[in-house]
Formats: C-alpha cells, structure tokens, sequence
C-alpha cells in the first residue's frame, strides 16, 4: 500500500508540473512582448518599408530621376519648375532624397522624394517609383506628383509625403 501512495503522490507532483509549464508556455504565446509584435510588423511581405537615404542603390535611383528629366526623356513637360532639357545643359544640380521607402518584389521598388536644387535654391521636386531589377537596371516606373519648394522645406523639416496630401 505504502508503494501505490508514492507512486500516486509522484503522478500528481508531474501534474502540477506539467500544468504549471503550459501554463507558462501559454502566456508566452498569447500576448507576444513588444518585440515581438515589431517583428511581426516589419516582415510584411509586399509592402514598402523606410530605406536609408544614404544607400547607394536609393541614391542612384534618384539620381536615374532626375537624369532621365534632365535629358528630356520624363514628362518634364508635366513640371512647372524651370529644369533646362538635354545633353548640353551647363546648370549644376544637386538632389537631396527627402524621402526613401523601398518594396522588395523580384528586385526592388523605391519610392523616393527628391528635392532639386541649383546651387542652395529649390527649384522644385518630385515624388517618383524606380524599379531596380535583378541584375541591378534601373528603370522609372512612375513620375509622379510635383513637390513645390514649400513641399520640399516641410520634408526636409520631417513631414511625411502623407503630411503634404
């Protein structure tokens, strides 16, 4: 009789240790930490994340922007700021990327915000996508709206492109 208690008394002690570690393993996997639950948001499959301004691949895509523009080959007609056309052009200018967000698809999508500048002066900017191939090619799928120089001061000063809408 002695033997049957003690082997009853061990069968209830790894009961309650067995609940007791489900009991655990339960909350862990029902309310995830905050860590969690930002790693789960920033592994959206298909959707556009931040990408570093500093990142060669979204500089030269918004250099590939402007470049096609400056050359005459984007709707430059469809811009009101004075951006000379052409090979020949002996106007300097600069870009600064105000805005990178990037979406990896069989490449790389970037959606960029470029303000454009000759010398310190604003000229204007734009809000473009450039698709960025497996073989690393460039290509502008979409110019889209003009960013007038008020548009371009309040993204420099850490508006959103959603701000400006």
């Amino acid at each position: 009789m002695t033997t049957a208690k003690f082997s009853c008394r061990k069968v209830f002690i790894l009961l309650l240790a067995l609940l007791g570690s489900l009991s655990v393993m339960s909350e862990n996997n029902s309310v995830p930490n905050h860590q969690t639950q930002i790693r789960r948001r920033t592994q959206a499959v298909g959707g556009y994340t931040p990408a570093n301004p500093r990142d060669p691949s979204v500089i030269e895509a918004a250099e590939v922007v402007v470049t096609k523009l400056k050359q005459g080959s984007g709707p430059i007609a469809d811009y009101s700021f004075d951006f000379p056309v052409g090979n020949g052009t002996s106007g300097n200018f600069e870009i600064k990327i105000l805005g990178a967000s990037q979406q990896v698809v069989a490449g790389v999508n970037y959606k960029l915000q470029i303000g454009i500048y000759v010398g310190l002066t604003c000229i204007g900017g734009i809000d473009s996508i450039v698709y960025r191939d497996l073989q690393g090619n460039y290509t502008v799928v979409s110019y889209g709206k003009e960013l007038s120089c008020d548009d371009v001061k309040r993204l420099e000063n850490g508006d959103s492109i959603k701000d400006l809408e």
